[in-house]
């Protein structure tokens, strides 16, 4: 039987898990982590008017259609960091397992690489992707007793097609080159994607590596473990009324990579005012822009803003804390956007700033602006 958070020891980091994700739906979040995504599973009960459901009347069935890049294929334009992945994804299992419930911690059926079976889920890493700035891990997660009907983003709302999501409370992405090894601990992460059968979901899982910038060309391995999983459906095991969350211990190890050797470019920009705004870095992937940017003091209700060079607004996706120099680092998924000329703004009050749609509105808030010439198409 799946075991529910509140019937199984965990340890102190799981409990940080939990706590996060039950108490994320009470309050607005720090501007030092503002996150764009409002379907992390407690807030889904929160904001359910915001969700429809997925019908299943054409589900995608894995034996239709290659499997190579097949889980990119048919969720990379569906996420909120849209692209061709793909194209370039280096394929890891072309295997999906299927697995009878039980009550066992292990799977019944012959051993699938790149799987991890715990708590009555399996994680299953299928391809990657990985441009020096982002890892992308596309996957299937089966649920040995279903998920339930998941709910779905309304496309009206999220301005994307029927994603659907399972959130991840704490992660640990650990990246090995031969001669060292560097830990990013992910707080808060989203699997997005399709559920395709009532016990499967595959989708695409965006991990972010911040300032740090992978060599191209080389070749890495990876250690991806993940502790809880929360999504909503309406006929789910609940916690809260349509909401699942299991915690667990899931680790998948050695995953192999190769880091795209055309796709990073990072912009030294170092200009700064005398009242303290300003840009550090700026990386630009065919995929994402981070930018690191400075305000005048770190808990000022400060935000930034992109535009392309037709005066498109780029979209956020989430801001973290810079590591090196007590900046922070807005990231933004380019889209189709034409990326060759970029108009940075800091403006007062974050949540307008990633809001405002107009550049000319945005121009006239703006305490500092800042024009790239990246010549990237």
């Amino acid at each position: 039987m799946n075991r529910r958070i509140d019937e199984i020891p965990v340890s102190n980091r799981l409990n940080d898990a939990v706590a996060l994700g039950l108490h994320r739906a009470k309050f607005i979040q720090k501007k030092r982590r503002i996150k764009r995504s409002l379907a992390a599973a407690a807030s889904v009960a929160v904001a359910f008017s915001a969700f429809l459901f997925w019908g299943f009347s054409n589900p995608i069935l894995a034996s239709q259609i290659p499997f190579i890049g097949r889980i990119f294929m048919e969720n990379e334009q569906k996420i909120s960091f849209p692209g061709n992945y793909s194209d370039k994804a280096e394929v890891l299992s072309t295997e999906i397992p299927a697995i009878e419930p039980s009550t066992e911690e292990t799977p019944a059926g012959k051993p699938v690489p790149y799987t991890v079976h715990d708590a009555g889920y399996s994680i299953t890493a299928n391809e990657i992707y990985c441009d020096g700035s982002s890892v992308y891990i596309a996957m299937t997660i089966h649920a040995d007793n279903g998920f339930g009907h998941m709910y779905g983003i309304d496309p009206e709302t999220f301005q994307q097609e029927h994603a659907q999501i399972i959130s991840v409370f704490m992660a640990d992405l650990i990246i090995h080159d031969g001669e060292q090894a560097t830990e990013f601990n992910l707080p808060n992460v989203d699997i997005e994607g399709t559920q395709t059968a009532l016990d499967t979901f595959e989708g695409i899982l965006k991990l972010n590596l911040g300032d740090a910038i992978l060599s191209t060309g080389k070749s890495y391995t990876a250690d991806l473990q993940v502790y809880s999983l929360y999504y909503g459906a309406d006929d789910s095991p609940d916690i809260y009324p349509g909401v699942s969350g299991i915690c667990g211990d899931w680790k998948i190890t050695s995953i192999p990579f190769t880091v795209d050797g055309e796709s990073v470019k990072e912009y030294a920009i170092e200009d700064m005012t005398a009242e303290g705004f300003g840009i550090g870095n700026v990386i630009v992937t065919p995929f994402e822009i981070k930018v690191e940017y400075f305000r005048s003091s770190p808990d000022a209700d400060y935000g930034t803003a992109l535009f392309d060079a037709n005066g498109k607004r780029l979209l956020f996706h989430e801001e973290t804390p810079s590591t090196e120099n007590n900046g922070f680092l807005a990231t933004y998924s380019v889209g189709d956007a034409d990326i060759s000329t970029l108009h940075i703004y800091i403006g007062e009050d974050a949540v307008g700033c990633i809001k405002e749609n107009s550049q000319e509105a945005m121009e006239e808030r703006a305490v500092y602006t800042y024009l790239l010439e990246t010549n990237m198409k």
